[in-house]
């Protein structure tokens, strides 16, 4: 109970400092850091994507643009060594890191790590590089180094003059900054979650906008119920027939359940709660159990503390147009 009441008088008063302690002892706790990221958002605390010329190893409360917010630690990149974190800190210390080829030397990444930083967007804060691809294109040429400049940097001396051995002005880079969708499952391959938009509010902005009818279909012959997000369960009446799409982020089947399950799915507005009684779980047992997107339909069903929870009759997978490799709490 001390611990319960804690953690909410936490959340409450001193919000961005309860999310930085969870994100920095995982794993712990019933949430994924991209849902414990997603909860921030929606509480009013920005995230700022993992820098080589930020970031300290754990995540850290910073204050952005007049209000705190959260930067990501290096510790959350999945393949970066934590010899090569401390190579990156402790250099970093002595002078900050003046371009790519300047952060490739000192810090001494190997190529994957090299891949893994460019990927996630890591080296995006630095000289010279465009965006992730155009520092996946740099990451793989040989950079000349300047003696002299290095150096100077290593005693803790700034310089500001041109390298001979520099092109006073970088070339073009031939390569596409990644859409949307491409910087989504970069960051969940890297990461294991993003710091930008939900893949939820993505697939409304994609698939629905492309396929208008979704709002509408439904897998049985009966007129189709609207489809609503997570904030709207509360204004919706019980018993009314409606649909509801989201990313599972929970899956539990207690014993004392009676073979019924209970499903959360998450979505760019919030958590929804769905009751599946035994039948339809039975029926829909594969998809409920190894898909990471939902398409449910049932009807609305309120309970005591006023609490919405969507009786669910048919269930269906959502197709996504990426790949995710993403992370939910699942009975076992």
């Amino acid at each position: 109970a001390l611990i319960a009441y804690a953690s909410c008088w936490l959340k409450v008063h001193h919000p961005a400092e309860f999310f930085a302690g969870l994100i920095n002892n995982q794993p712990m706790g019933f949430y994924s850091v991209a849902t414990l990221l997603q909860d921030a958002r929606r509480h009013g605390i920005r995230s700022r994507p993992v820098s080589v010329l930020h970031s300290a190893w754990e995540t850290l409360v910073i204050e952005y643009k007049g209000r705190d917010s959260l930067r990501l630690g290096l510790h959350r990149l999945k393949g970066l060594s934590s010899t090569t974190a401390e190579r990156l800190l402790e250099t970093r210390s002595h002078a900050r890191f003046t371009d790519l080829p300047d952060f490739l030397h000192r810090a001494r990444p190997n190529r994957k790590e090299r891949r893994l930083l460019a990927a996630s967007g890591a080296l995006n804060d630095l000289p010279g590089v465009q965006h992730r691809r155009d520092a996946l294109w740099q990451v793989e040429k040989e950079h000349p180094i300047d003696l002299f400049s290095h150096s100077n940097q290593a005693a803790g001396v700034q310089t500001h003059r041109h390298s001979p051995l520099k092109n006073t002005q970088a070339p073009e880079n031939p390569l596409k900054s990644m859409t949307a969708l491409e910087r989504l499952h970069a960051d969940y391959v890297t990461q294991g979650h993003t710091t930008g938009p939900h893949p939820m509010a993505l697939w409304r902005r994609t698939s629905l906008a492309t396929s208008p009818s979704r709002n509408t279909a439904s897998p049985s012959s009966k007129p189709a119920p609207t489809l609503l997000r997570a904030i709207d369960f509360h204004a919706v009446p019980h018993g009314q027939l409606i649909a509801c799409a989201g990313l599972v982020i929970c899956r539990q089947r207690p014993g004392t359940a009676k073979g019924h399950c209970f499903l959360t799915l998450e979505d760019e507005t919030g958590i929804a709660n769905l009751f599946i009684p035994r039948e339809t779980f039975l029926r829909h047992r594969l998809t409920i159990t190894s898909e990471q997107f939902l398409l449910c339909h049932g009807r609305m069903q309120t309970g005591e503390g006023d609490t919405h929870t969507l009786y669910t009759t048919t269930v269906e997978p959502l197709p996504f147009p990426a790949e995710l490799d993403t992370v939910s709490h699942d009975f076992h």
